[in-house]
């Protein structure tokens, strides 16, 4: 059974100069504290997901100014509505965070550390912190190397079984019909139907999971 998982997407163009993350694991998060404490830090955080926006509340609390850049009309289009995006988009202005929507980031600025961020739009943002959360890069090395079917993940049937039918793949990398979800409760719906069928219960299998 393969559970690899995934890694932090960081964009390749992106420089690796200091000020600039992933916001992942623990380590992340001790990493980026020092950049926090010093005078009037303004955070850019890149991305509009729960991993993007649960952090800009956080650093809100902390008193951080945060600019949000979100590359679609609306937040987390795939779990929420229209009016469910437009409820979170008040909720957050509430907060005093600053929203850019339709809009990336072109170019940044800084050589040794970060100093600010050029968006697509023209409009350049100071920042001494810019915390990229734009996705995941799933880790399917092991099941290319081993031959396996790999499109974006790890493609798997209704049983969750890859292409070769004695090895299963769930959570992350798994990709079912075209679909990945990066959400700890579809790893856990995953699992349980490889288990059953393992166990012997062929009439269980898996029908998607909710976002």
């Amino acid at each position: 059974i393969l559970g690899m998982g995934s890694r932090a997407f960081m964009p390749p163009s992106v420089p690796k100069i200091s000020g600039i993350f992933n916001m992942r694991s623990r380590l992340d998060a001790d990493s980026l504290l020092p950049f926090l404490q010093q005078p009037n830090p303004h955070a850019v955080i890149v991305g509009g997901g729960l991993l993007g926006l649960e952090l800009a509340a956080s650093l809100r609390e902390m008193n951080i100014e945060v600019t949000v850049i979100q590359r679609s009309g609306r937040f987390m289009d795939r779990q929420l509505d229209k009016l469910g995006s437009e409820m979170l988009h008040h909720e957050l202005v509430d907060l005093g965070i600053e929203i850019f929507y339709n809009d990336e980031v072109s170019s940044i600025y800084g050589t040794e550390r970060l100093e600010g961020v050029r968006l697509k739009s023209g409009r350049k943002i100071e920042a001494q912190v810019a915390v990229f959360a734009i996705g995941t890069t799933p880790n399917t090395e092991i099941a290319k190397a081993a031959g396996l079917e790999v499109n974006r993940g790890v493609v798997v049937n209704d049983y969750l079984q890859t292409s070769d039918s004695s090895i299963f793949a769930a959570g992350e990398i798994a990709q079912w019909r075209g679909e990945m979800w990066g959400i700890t409760a579809a790893a856990e719906h995953q699992a349980e139907i490889i288990a059953k069928y393992i166990a012997g219960d062929w009439a269980s299998y898996y029908q998607g999971s909710l976002s």
